[in-house]
């Protein structure tokens, strides 16, 4: 039986990466088990550090803390396998067998979002055919009313370029959902690709498609919601034959030209992909079809040793064992996780008050950990962050919504991650560059709400 290696920018002991682990090879994980059994490894060879599951197979499970070195997206978490023994670089020698891209937003934030995402997978697709790539949306299956229009749409397109999706209906697994692929552009045209707006529209005009959108945000080609729809049409368009085309900026009002294509955006770099496979650009102010730069060709996932994540990803795994409870957390864009304590939760107000990146309630219940992460190097900024008014008030929010009772304590603290931590002041937890976290269980809070 195979071994597992995860590698994964979300927190090695979230719910969601856990379904995901669950379901993928499966296992029956739960969240306590994981932290109950995980051991520290570090592999000298390449510097991976992460956490290490012995199962009672004597299987064995690999969580590594990663990122993409090139420029661009990354994908949320990637599972390999091997064979005995681990011996490190696993990532580079094979294409991870599952690639998946995870959520906690509800559908009914807009669909171009969720077109965003599913061209997260178009530069990895392009370059391992062979892996099976999940968009695990992990929230209860939704009605068929609450997936029509523009979500029904984007999972269209997604299922016609590969992409399985998923939802959640259980505390440890995730629930594949069959969506129908489209069977040509004219099924694609009829659907209609977007009710939001009357901006993004598609014809077919003999052998070349036409399309109209708006990727102007302020002063630039930047509309990020429209430019995943672009993205993602594009791909869909591609794999449906199609391979020539005229687009068309409806604020520009002209012919995207060879300029608008440069650079490293999401949009210019997918565009180059297709472009490489043998989509074609026609540019009718210059009366010739256009080619695009050059693409890449690497996709590099590797570990991750510069981000403060890690450190508040360590300190909360030590937390845990020694019984204290997750309250929040926020390690890589984990921020639409609600704030929860015991039974009741609440959506953290992100835009009124400054956000923690761990939250962690004593076994006591007596003491509230509200703590920024960041890498040794820039201690200075975390301190400055946790001095803002914004932060305290954020704490404050907390104890107000969840009635604390008043001799329970919200301290506020720093941790950091990296090289010497040297005994700063509000220091709590240092995390090494081996993963290795130390605790000062004498430090003094910046301030207590």
């Amino acid at each position: 039986m195979s071994n597992i290696l995860v590698y994964s920018e979300e927190s090695i002991i979230s719910d969601s990466l856990i379904k995901v682990v669950n379901t993928c090879c499966g296992l029956n994980l739960s969240r306590a088990f994981v932290v109950k059994q995980s051991e520290d490894f570090f592999f000298e060879a390449d510097g991976i550090f992460g956490k290490y599951l012995l199962l009672p197979n004597n299987r064995e499970v690999r969580f590594v803390v990663a990122r993409r070195k090139t420029q661009g997206t990354f994908i949320d978490a990637f599972i390999y396998e091997y064979q005995g023994e681990y011996k490190g670089n696993v990532h580079l020698n094979q294409s991870p067998k599952y690639a998946i891209e995870i959520t906690k937003n509800e559908l009914k934030d807009s669909g171009n979002m969720t077109d965003q995402r599913a061209a997260k997978f178009l530069e990895f697709k392009s370059l391992n055919p062979a892996s099976e790539c999940i968009y695990f949306v992990d929230i209860k299956t939704p009605t068929l009313k609450e997936l029509s229009g523009n979500h029904e749409r984007a999972f269209r397109k997604m299922a016609t370029c590969g992409v399985q999706v998923a939802f959640s209906d259980s505390k440890t697994h995730m629930k594949q959902h069959s969506f129908s692929p489209y069977s040509s552009v004219s099924d694609f045209i009829a659907q209609g690709q977007s009710s939001r707006s009357k901006t993004n529209a598609i014809t077919k005009q003999g052998k070349v498609i036409k399309i109209k959108t708006n990727l102007k945000k302020k002063n630039g080609i930047n509309h990020d919601p429209n430019m995943g729809w672009l993205s993602s049409t594009l791909w869909t368009l591609f794999e449906l034959g199609e391979r020539d085309i005229v687009l068309t900026d409806c604020n520009l009002n002209h012919h995207l030209a060879t300029k608008q294509f440069e650079g490293d955006n999401k949009l210019a770099k997918n565009i180059k992909i297709l472009c490489s496979k043998g989509l074609r650009f026609y540019e009718s102010t210059l009366g010739k079809y256009i080619q695009p730069g050059t693409l890449s060709n690497q996709y590099v996932v590797t570990n991750e040793t510069r981000g403060e994540k890690v450190g508040t990803i360590f300190l909360e795994m030590e937390l845990l064992k020694k019984g204290w409870q997750s309250v929040f957390s926020n390690h890589a864009g984990c921020e639409k996780t609600d704030i929860k304590l015991g039974s009741l939760s609440a959506k953290y107000p992100l835009k009124t008050y400054g956000i923690p990146d761990l939250v962690m309630l004593s076994p006591n219940k007596k003491k509230v950990l509200w703590i920024e992460g960041e890498k040794s190097s820039n201690y200075s900024s975390g301190l400055r962050q946790i001095q803002e008014d914004r932060f305290l008030e954020g704490a404050q929010w907390f104890r107000e919504q969840f009635d604390l009772d008043s001799d329970t304590q919200i301290q506020i603290y720093l941790s950091t991650y990296g090289k010497n931590h040297n005994n700063k002041q509000y220091l709590l937890a240092h995390t090494d560059k081996k993963g290795y976290t130390s605790i000062d269980h004498n430090a003094t809070p910046y301030k207590t709400a």
